[in-house]
């Protein structure tokens, strides 16, 4: 779903190049000054549509290792303050967007239910030593009785076995849905066919 360690600043950088940016830039200084003390450990949390987003952005690309973030700073408020080149750029940031996960599926219970290690439905795609393409798509969550699924490593072992040298696992849970010629190969964990963003299409 995305890069999380030191993700990088871009996401910061399309928000600074936006028609209308507040500068919230001082809220560095503040978490500066907890840097290194007992109160750092620190919980950002405001009503929706404050601009939470962006601060965790403002975050990662100030503080993450890799990326000289000072042209993207020096003209903003923070860049005034005593403690502005003392943090910028010299940590290792994990930048987690929990909402990604969430709009994979349809509720919290879920997310959280759909780890690597749980039976569910899955969908993989591979390829074969002699190029051949497998789709691969397997039904879940006693739709059908018995049927509970598979973990991830289930599905490694099922590309390996139909000869798979290199296979990619894709979205599962109520996303996995395989059709052929229009007709559904499986039972969708939803009971129907869940809207999703992408699909992979062959003619």
């Amino acid at each position: 779903m995305g890069t999380y360690l030191n993700p990088g600043n871009a996401l910061f950088r399309i928000a600074l190049n936006s028609q209308i940016f507040v500068d919230k830039s001082r809220l560095i200084e503040v978490t500066n000054r907890c840097a290194g003390t007992m109160q750092r450990f620190i919980c950002v949390s405001r009503p929706r549509r404050f601009g939470k987003s962006m601060a965790a952005d403002m975050l990662a690309a100030y503080y993450q290792r890799g990326e000289d973030s000072d042209t993207l700073f020096q003209t903003l408020k923070i860049a005034d303050c005593a403690s502005y080149a003392v943090h910028r750029n010299k940590y290792d940031v994990i930048k987690v967007n929990m909402q990604e996960f969430l709009s994979a599926t349809q509720s919290v219970e879920e997310m959280l239910d759909i780890s690597a290690a749980s039976n569910q439905p899955r969908t993989a795609i591979g390829i074969t030593t002699n190029k051949k393409m497998i789709i691969f798509v397997c039904e879940g969550r006693n739709m059908t009785e018995g049927v509970a699924g598979l973990t991830t490593a289930n599905v490694a072992k099922v590309m390996k076995d139909l000869g798979c040298t290199e296979a990619l696992n894709l979205d599962g849970g109520g996303s996995s849905c395989m059709l052929v010629n229009g007709k559904e190969t499986i039972k969708g964990s939803d009971g129907k066919q869940r809207k999703v963003l992408t699909a992979v299409g062959i003619k």
